[in-house]
């Protein structure tokens, strides 16, 4: 009950009128106040007040009960999440148009450290929901079924979505183009990388760069064009090889050699991923105006001292630069 509560506030009701509602529809008859008040635990000094703002929200109705006397019923929860989602969608069209006409492009590029899974799938799922083109993604299995909801809603929108899924064994539900990741299994990969890999690419303008290791986790959202470049095209090589590898039936014997062959051991570093990851979820770097050199923005000049993260901004080069 208490979550049903807090989403109806979340949807622009207070907590009484929230739990009035919940009232009515629960009772399958019509109530009057002093009903209501005893069932859904309002004060009954305050219930037609709140009654009465369910009336003008359109939530609830009058009607005559027995001998005369006023009761309510409620719109029926169809019917008013229906109500609900029309409002709501044509309020942020309306939002986005207005914006549009005052957002100015911006001169600066953002790169900032993600701490903690669910701010990680959070940033994901900001990205995934604002595509308008295309979505590369390097998932696990575990991720991919937790974006899973958002990346089919992004593909009924007609969204491009081109994954390279970290697993041996095909998804349940496939949403776009899918790869598997055939030449390491999870132990292998895991070993190697030092975490689970996580790549989100939006329409080669953002990305997130994460990496998970059991509950936790580390991150990185860019707008940055060099590293939206970098991490996008390591998609779309590993989505190539796969690919390339599968179509040539040597996959066993690429997973051989990168996993026993000296050569390629001197460049696979076990651990990787996830340490570079955690440098850079613990430092912050900055560019001043006059491009001198990267360094930790507890130590820019003339900036903060105190050693806390803040977002890293680079300053996009001028023309003719």
């Amino acid at each position: 009950m208490d979550d049903l509560i807090a989403q109806l506030q979340f949807v622009g009701m207070s907590g009484y009128e929230a739990k009035a509602y919940l009232a009515l529809i629960s009772a399958g008859e019509a109530l009057n106040g002093y009903e209501v008040a005893k069932r859904s635990g309002v004060p009954r000094s305050t219930v037609y007040e709140i009654l009465g703002k369910l009336k003008a929200r359109n939530a609830a109705y009058e009607v005559k009960g027995e001998g005369g006397a006023t009761a309510y019923v409620p719109m029926p929860p169809t019917m008013l999440l229906s109500r609900i989602r029309r409002e709501t969608e044509d309020s942020l069209d309306s939002l986005e148009r207005s914006l549009r006409h005052v957002t100015t492009q911006q001169t600066t590029h953002l790169t900032h450290p993600l701490s903690g899974r669910k701010q990680l799938i959070e940033r994901c799922e900001d990205l995934i929901g604002a595509a308008q083109q295309s979505i590369l993604l390097f998932s696990w299995p575990t991720e991919y079924e937790e974006l899973l909801p958002l990346l089919r809603r992004a593909a009924d929108n007609g969204v491009r979505i081109e994954t390279v899924y970290s697993s041996l064994i095909e998804p349940e539900e496939q949403v776009g183009y899918t790869v598997l990741h055939r030449t390491t299994n999870d132990e292998e990969a895991l070993t190697s990388l030092g975490c689970r890999l996580l790549i989100v690419g939006m329409d080669n303008e953002q990305v997130v760069i994460g990496g998970l290791v059991e509950d936790e986790a580390w991150g990185v959202f860019a707008d940055d064009p060099a590293i939206v470049l970098v991490a996008t095209e390591l998609v779309r090589y590993e989505l190539s090889m796969q690919l390339v590898l599968a179509k040539l039936g040597v996959e066993r014997e690429a997973r051989e050699v990168l996993t026993t062959d000296p050569e390629v051991q001197r460049f696979r570093t076990p651990g990787r991923a996830a340490a570079l990851l955690q440098r850079l979820n613990q430092s912050a770097f900055a560019v001043e105006p006059s491009r001198e050199p990267l360094r930790p923005a507890g130590t820019r000049r003339g900036g903060d001292t105190n050693g806390q993260q803040t977002p890293t901004r680079r300053k996009t080069p001028r023309a003719g630069s």
